[in-house]
């Protein structure tokens, strides 16, 4: 998908051009690279002219050659595609469920990813045609690595049942407890008792992985796959011991189905004070820096800005564009930036990696 949105990635095109397997290695990479160099033109443009290299064997070249022609194709799918539609034409273009599914358990949850990646694309069909794929790829990009977890910053790790091993937090919050989630859906449908035994000693894995709270949650409805799902409470919450544990589904369950019903100025008030009560009480007696109260006074509004309205600016995806204004927001900076291609767009300039042309 890189790829796709920018032809000219060189790091995107070295991960993608023997994966799935095309016979492409290192060798094919450094040739490639090498045309690229003699003609001072970019990976993605020699890629469109394979034929000219002609430094490597036959049946590497009718193979780069091949891949030219599915990125060219994808591109043009990029441009007349909805989101969740390209990604379908990217996976059977490149035989990427093949490659995946390789029949092992591993293999299927690879392949689950992808579909779950799929189901995230749908959030983006209401966007314009050109923000769909340029936005998706913003967001997925923010998602960080395990090896980059801080065990002393207070922050929210999002990490796999099987990545936490050997990791501990203050606080645990496991999503996802449903028939057919946690337990997956394939250790039910096995009828193999050892392989629901696994997904329960992942959950003994998860629970004890918090050091103070562990809340376990599950939804009434759920996305998934593209599909809505109402799937019952995992067995794993049955099989839970009553000493320790707190059930507070019942209490929220019931405030949510009378909210319609509540008198919203003469109610407000006492709803927001028991809102506050119970969260006061799930708190208590953690550092102040998980509660998310700020332990100690903000830092003072910047002063000055540092672009300013006609400055011209360079955003990694959007390209090149002017500032229209920039405002201070605490201790951040707000920037309209007018993108000739993308339009106005509003970034806060310690996450956007903006620079001065």
């Amino acid at each position: 998908l890189r790829l796709i949105r920018n032809p000219q990635d060189a790091f995107a095109l070295a991960r993608v051009l023997n994966t799935p397997p095309r016979g492409l290695g290192d060798k094919t990479r450094a040739a490639l690279l090498a045309v690229a160099r003699e003609h001072e033109i970019s990976v993605g443009e020699a890629l469109e002219k394979a034929e000219m290299i002609t430094t490597i064997p036959r049946r590497q070249q009718d193979a780069l050659i091949s891949f030219g022609k599915v990125m060219a194709r994808l591109r043009t799918a990029g441009e007349q595609l909805a989101l969740p539609r390209l990604i379908d034409e990217l996976v059977t273009l490149t035989g990427y469920e093949t490659y995946l599914k390789d029949g092992t358990e591993e293999g299927e949850e690879r392949w689950a990813n992808v579909q779950e990646l799929r189901t995230l694309a749908e959030d983006y069909v209401a966007q314009p045609q050109d923000e769909q794929l340029p936005s998706f790829l913003e967001e997925i990009a923010l998602v960080s690595d395990v090896d980059e977890y801080q065990e002393a910053k207070p922050a929210a790790t999002l990490i796999t049942m099987h990545a936490v091993k050997g990791l501990e937090f203050p606080v645990v919050f496991m999503t996802g407890m449903e028939e057919g989630v946690f337990p997956h859906i394939r250790a039910i449908d096995s009828g193999k008792e050892s392989e629901l035994e696994e997904e329960r000693r992942l959950c003994y894995v998860g629970i004890t992985r918090a050091k103070d709270r562990a809340y376990l949650t599950y939804a009434r409805r759920r996305s998934l796959f593209g599909h809505t799902n109402m799937n019952p409470p995992s067995r794993f919450l049955n099989e839970l011991p009553g000493e320790g544990v707190e059930l507070r589904g019942n209490i929220e369950t019931e405030e949510r189905d009378t909210w319609a019903e509540l008198d919203w100025e003469r109610d407000r008030s006492r709803y927001e004070e028991r809102k506050q009560a119970r969260r006061d009480a799930m708190l208590a007696g953690l550092p102040g820096s998980w509660t998310g109260r700020a332990t100690k006074e903000r830092t003072a509004v910047i002063a000055e800005t540092r672009f300013r309205a006609g400055d011209h600016v360079v955003h990694p995806s959007l390209g090149q564009g002017i500032v229209v204004s920039s405002v201070a927001r605490d201790d951040d900076e707000e920037v309209t930036v007018a993108f000739p291609d993308k339009g106005v767009k509003k970034l806060m300039a310690s996450f956007a990696k903006l620079a001065r042309a």
